[in-house]
């Protein structure tokens, strides 16, 4: 093949090489000649276009749609403006978009969003957020634009949305799986209880409404039973992050018993969700046997230090995150316990806890045959500088006979690193030490 030129390439190679080019190189190749740009007309997919790449620029669109009228809808996009020539965009090839990332921008309201929504017939993913508070009044009308397609929405920061609207979207997209809602202080009880009517495998609902609760927990069992009926969550989280907590009856009991239909769930969540207690937890290894990450943020004084080392012993966990969950030293033996799988851990505020507690003990006991698939740990908010600085220097600032590797970041923050032999490849542990903050900052 050496000095072929590309003229003499088949029309097939000719076609798969331009469809491997980067974005820019493939409009300037479909450019360059009619027999490109016919070849192009035939092409139905692009490397440079897929939906794990998103298009520069919205007005690439109407090229996109002439030149390559056989391409799939498959292109995702990220929008974080407006303009008007975006109009004509849409028009013209909104057909394509299969993804849409939005931050709603200045300027842009419900007739905006609504518009966007009728131009993409075949949009599987839409994401809004509000994260600059720009928006002012969206109360969600454009919901009822959404395309039958859409399988996933992410709403985030839409204060103003109304229940109404939130009904009107399980309505327009009845193949709803995956719903995250962040920030929308104006849902209620009724609008939540909307997604109960959707075959959901992801649902994340995160509150941050310093006011009265915005779901009863018969709201969230009502929504948990009717999806479980349906098919089976492979993830929840219940968050509430600045308002009051959401309390669950009977240490959770019942709770735990509507996750019995999802049996596929792989990753709870729960932070702000007061009341869950030791048999609900441990319940859990047999309601959710493929439960592979859980955390737990705040769960009250129901959940003890020997209630969680016996539900961790049980479930087979990959990823555990634990904040204000019993104390230190509890928490850490309910690790060890479930440290056989354990890939990654976060344990956050312990500070008064783990005062007493040696540094070095503690890595010491995360280098031994408890976790032998550990690759991360990260104490947030429980070690202060004092005792990272103790175990540093007790080390004599050589850490070469460990075998650890340490790195200061700042004030509060160190890393450790050590390699660890598997499989006969090098891997590393790594240990964040976060907002190790002075002892006298906590007296």
């Amino acid at each position: 093949m050496a000095g072929l030129h590309v003229s003499e390439l088949a029309d097939s190679s000719l076609g798969h090489a331009i469809s491997l080019l980067p974005f820019t190189d493939i409009l300037e190749a479909t450019a360059c000649s009619r027999r490109w740009l016919q070849l192009g007309h035939g092409l139905t997919y692009l490397a440079a276009v897929s939906p794990e790449t998103s298009i520069p620029t919205l007005l690439a669109l109407p090229i996109l749609s002439s030149r390559f009228p056989q391409l799939s809808h498959m292109l995702s996009a990220c929008l974080d403006d407006w303009k008007m020539s975006y109009l004509h965009a849409l028009q013209a090839g909104g057909h394509l978009i299969q993804s849409l990332v939005l931050q709603l921008p200045e300027g842009m309201g419900e007739q905006e969003l609504s518009f966007i929504l009728r131009r993409c017939p075949n949009l599987v993913q839409f994401h809004l957020s509000d994260y600059d508070l720009v928006g002012q009044d969206i109360r969600g009308h454009f919901l009822q634009d959404l395309p039958r397609t859409l399988t996933e929405l992410r709403l985030c920061l839409l204060r103003d949305l109304q229940d109404c609207n939130m009904q009107a979207a399980v309505n327009a997209a009845p193949h709803l799986g995956s719903i995250h809602l962040e920030g929308v202080d104006e849902l209620t009880d009724d609008g939540i209880a909307a997604l109960g009517a959707l075959k959901l495998r992801e649902l994340s609902l995160v509150f941050t409404l310093t006011g009265a609760p915005q779901i009863a927990e018969s709201t969230l069992l009502s929504v948990l039973s009717r999806s479980g009926n349906q098919g089976g969550l492979m993830t929840l989280e219940v968050s509430e992050r600045a308002g009051p907590p959401l309390i669950l009856s009977a240490q959770g009991a019942a709770f735990v018993q509507v996750l019995g239909p999802h049996r596929t769930l792989m990753t709870l969540i729960l932070s702000g969700v007061v009341g869950l207690g030791d048999v609900a937890l441990q319940a859990l290894a047999v309601s959710c046997p493929n439960l592979r990450e859980l955390s737990l943020y705040r769960p009250g004084n129901q959940l003890t230090a020997a209630g969680l080392q016996e539900a961790l012993r049980q479930l087979s966990l990959e990823k555990v995150s634990l904040g204000c969950v019993a104390d230190f030293t509890g928490a850490f033996q309910a690790l060890r316990l479930a440290g056989h799988g354990l890939r990654s851990f976060e344990m956050t505020r312990y500070f008064r806890t783990a005062a007493d507690e040696s540094v070095s003990s503690v890595l010491e006991n995360l280098r031994d045959v408890c976790f032998p698939r550990l690759r991360s740990a990260t104490f947030r908010g429980t070690f202060s500088s004092e005792q990272v600085l103790a175990c540093y220097e007790g080390m004599g600032r050589d850490p070469a006979p460990a075998n650890l590797d340490w790195v200061q970041l700042d004030d509060q923050t160190f890393s450790v690193k050590w390699p660890r032999f598997c499989e006969a490849e090098e891997a590393y542990v790594t240990v964040q030490l976060q907002r190790c903050f002075k002892e006298s900052e906590f007296r």
